[in-house]
């Protein structure tokens, strides 16, 4: 994108001019959000190279750090949100699959067998998986 040359005190004069010609005009509210309703903010030390990781994923990734770091602290605080479509897709198919075996053990052995009676917690899903 190319960066445009503005005259800042032109503008700012046109400006003016343009809300002094038209007093009555009533001036839009606006208001600016940020934070997504977040209040709390908290102070986390890393040594240099933590640090310097964290810079290198968000300046891969085009995010400031910060939004790096808030993206790791919310995975750990929220893990089913983080997950990804794709990793929800595996925990569905491999559900889908502890079903099939059940049904495959119940035909042979006449055991009825489902993915509620394995101990699966897609929360123990390795992170390489969720990302």
């Amino acid at each position: 994108m190319k960066k445009q040359n503005v005259d800042i005190a032109a503008l700012v004069d046109e400006e003016g001019r343009a809300m002094e010609s038209a007093p009555d005009v009533a001036v839009p509210p606006s208001s600016v959000k940020r934070g997504n309703g977040r209040s709390k903010t908290l102070q986390v030390r890393l040594n240099p190279e933590e640090y310097e990781e964290l810079e290198r994923i968000a300046a891969t990734r085009g995010l400031p750090t910060s939004t790096v770091a808030r993206e790791a602290i919310l995975r750990m605080v929220q893990p089913e949100a983080s997950r990804t479509a794709a990793a929800n897709r595996v925990i569905e198919e491999f559900t889908r699959y502890i079903d099939a075996i059940g049904d495959i053990r119940h035909d042979v052995t006449g055991d009825a067998v489902s993915s509620e009676d394995v101990a699966f917690d897609p929360e123990a899903v390795p992170r390489t998986i969720i990302r």
